[in-house]
């Protein structure tokens, strides 16, 4: 739960959500979980679709709405011998026309057990584990996502060709780790009619000589469509240092998830918080979709916010499947009233001065800025460290610089004016903690922060008047801290 922070203020931070955020090959931002496939490389294989995204989407089962592939409808089909077909010399085959089942919306599936031959793809050198070979004709023409799914602890790879026997000829695409949790997924265009071959392959465990031979695994063919973007907008806040996209189009299976996007400065180069070498792939902030249409926004802060001039923009569905690139030009966010919406990073819509983003509109910077009744808050003094613990509980807010996680929440209230520290220690590395310091204890408004920090040592500085009183979170994983606060 790290991302660069400044001690001494919240200015010029990145702005991640880490409970939101997911992060491809390009942004190494600290503490958002950079995608791996099993030999540790940091870049997945795409779909056969030749562009090269990183691949590591959200599981189904965490899309708005869900996915018509979500295990959990699945039938317990058992798991059958599979029939005596050829496939080259010796391999016995499985048959999904034949020996799987097909559901209304043209969903094919089947289950199955490895541990025939082994077989290699292009993406996952030989020698993995058992495999198994499914021979599929498509019963209609389209771009056909075959898809190895949860329901078994099997780590797939995926690869399809069209004569298993000349195999590494006839290849027509091989994934590992496509959707992530170890599942793996191809995308292959077929003519109604054609058969092809996909092995699913059982990715070798670390004491193979403990795994068993056979091993149970669940597969899906469908025709899928992939999102179309029919509009993306940049909107830029230089006062605050904020970037916002939002994007609308159309997807006709209503399972948009994530979006990859890239910045670029006037000149064409990438810009960002941290150097880069790709795109930045990130969930939504938010998303509505219905009956095929969705439109969903994402932004960000940073220093590097003056430079953005323009972006690049591709959704990504829960089955990994990606639209073509959007461009979208830069625009000034707009400055809007109170009862207007707006957002939290004021990307989208700044509230004018003297209003605070409340809940999504534009209201009164004399709001409550208390914490809620039900919240657990403790007090916090000068020179009197506290024990306390992360994980536990509810989660309340996120810092602009990470979080996400159960927070533990201190009021601490300045005897006279000055300068206060506020420093974690005695904390675990794997509690990768995150501290931040907020004027409003519920409103999330970026002006409300006033400092952010998750690089170790965790600690910040906030000037501060007599009187005043600051909400102090501790986030992070589950583990131990001890707070404490000075002044000068």
């Amino acid at each position: 739960m790290r991302a660069a922070a400044s001690e001494s203020s919240g200015e010029g931070d990145n702005c991640m959500r880490n409970a939101y955020l997911r992060i491809g090959v390009a942004w190494a931002i600290a503490a958002l979980a950079v995608a791996c496939d099993d030999s540790g490389n940091t870049a997945s294989d795409d779909l056969g679709l030749g562009g090269g995204l990183p691949m590591d989407a959200p599981d189904a089962d965490e899309v708005d709405g869900g996915s018509s592939l979500d295990q959990g409808a699945l039938p317990d089909l058992g798991v059958a011998p599979p029939p005596a077909l050829a496939c080259g010399d010796e391999a016995a085959i499985y048959d999904l026309n034949a020996s799987g089942a097909v559901d209304e919306d043209g969903l094919w599936y089947l289950s199955g057990t490895t541990g025939g031959a082994d077989w290699a793809g292009a993406c996952s050198p030989a020698g993995l584990h058992t495999d198994a070979v499914v021979r599929f004709t498509a019963p209609a023409a389209g771009d056909w996502l075959l898809k190895t799914v949860h329901g078994t602890d099997l780590d797939t790879v995926v690869y399809v060709f069209t004569d298993c026997a000349d195999a590494a000829a006839t290849e027509l695409a091989c994934n590992d780790d496509a959707i992530g949790g170890h599942q793996s997924a191809v995308l292959v265009p077929l003519a109604v009619g054609q058969t092809v071959f996909i092995v699913v392959d059982a990715h070798q465990d670390p004491a193979p000589e403990e795994s068993p031979a056979e091993q149970d695994f669940i597969i899906f063919a469908r025709v899928a469509d992939a999102p179309v973007v029919a509009e993306a907008r940049l909107f830029v806040n230089t006062t605050v240092g904020s970037v916002g996209v939002t994007v609308r189009g159309t997807d006709a299976d209503a399972n948009v998830d994530w979006l990859s996007l890239v910045l670029r400065d006037a000149a064409g180069q990438e810009v960002g918080p941290l150097p880069m070498s790709g795109a930045l792939d990130a969930s939504f902030d938010w998303l509505e979709q219905d009956q095929g249409a969705f439109v969903g926004g994402f932004s960000l802060r940073g220093d590097f916010a003056a430079a953005v001039q323009s972006a690049e923009v591709v959704v990504v569905d829960a089955d990994g499947l990606a639209s073509a690139v959007a461009e979208a030009q830069v625009e000034v966010a707009p400055s809007v009233g109170e009862g207007a919406g707006c957002d939290i990073r004021r990307a989208y819509a700044a509230c004018e001065a003297d209003l605070l983003c409340v809940y999504g509109s534009c209201a009164s910077a004399d709001t409550e800025a208390t914490c809620l009744p039900e919240w657990t808050v403790l007090a916090l003094a000068t020179d009197a460290p506290v024990a306390g613990r992360t994980g536990l509980g509810d989660q309340y807010a996120v810092g602009s610089c990470g979080g996400g996680g159960a927070d533990a929440i201190y009021a601490f209230t300045a005897g006279e004016a000055g300068t206060y520290r506020f420093a974690l220690s005695a904390v675990p590395d794997e509690a990768a903690p995150v501290l931040y310091v907020r004027s409003h204890c519920v409103v999330d408004d970026v002006l409300v922060e006033l400092a952010c920090n998750a690089e170790a040592p965790t600690a910040l500085a906030v000037d501060l008047v007599a009187g005043q009183t600051v909400y102090v979170f501790v986030d992070g994983f589950e583990g131990t801290f001890t707070l404490t606060v000075t002044r000068g």
